[in-house]
């Protein structure tokens, strides 16, 4: 839990204005920050100084990252097996045991599919009830099919 003294408003506009970018950055394909980008959006209402320099830690990261990078989105249009059975080493009924109400729904205002279907797997850290004050989980994973 972050005890940093709160922001002034620039310094508060300042880091909406990067939180804004960063979640841009996350929508072009740099899903490797998309948890802490999470965890750092639930404070656009009065940010403190800590939470600020993470932002610049994250901008930090990225810059090193592009610097020294050799690695690349890439598009393939072949299909990928993933043996999913192999993630299945754990008792579902004791984790709905744990978590009964936990659901998964999609948006009543989602569109309806067009042409070929696609398939996209992401897989990013998670954080399991890392806000300290309402216990809640900021994560990152995309799956569309």
């Amino acid at each position: 839990m972050d005890v940093t003294p709160v922001l002034d408003e620039e310094r508060t506009n300042r880091f909406q204005q990067l939180i804004g970018i960063l979640i841009w950055a996350i929508e072009l394909g740099r899903v490797d920050i998309l948890t802490e980008v999470s965890c750092l959006s639930q404070h656009l209402a009065e940010p403190r100084e800590g939470h600020l320099i993470a932002v610049y830690k994250i901008f930090k990261y990225l810059s090193l990252r592009l610097k020294n990078s050799k690695g690349r989105i890439v598009l393939n249009g072949k299909s990928m097996f993933i043996n999913h059975a192999s993630y299945n080493d754990f008792d579902r009924k004791e984790w709905l045991d744990f978590y009964p109400d936990a659901r998964g729904e999609l948006s009543v205002k989602m569109p309806e599919p067009l042409g070929d279907p696609v398939q996209v797997l992401a897989f990013v850290d998670v954080n399991h009830a890392g806000n300290i004050k309402n216990k809640k989980i900021p994560y990152g994973y995309l799956d569309i099919h």
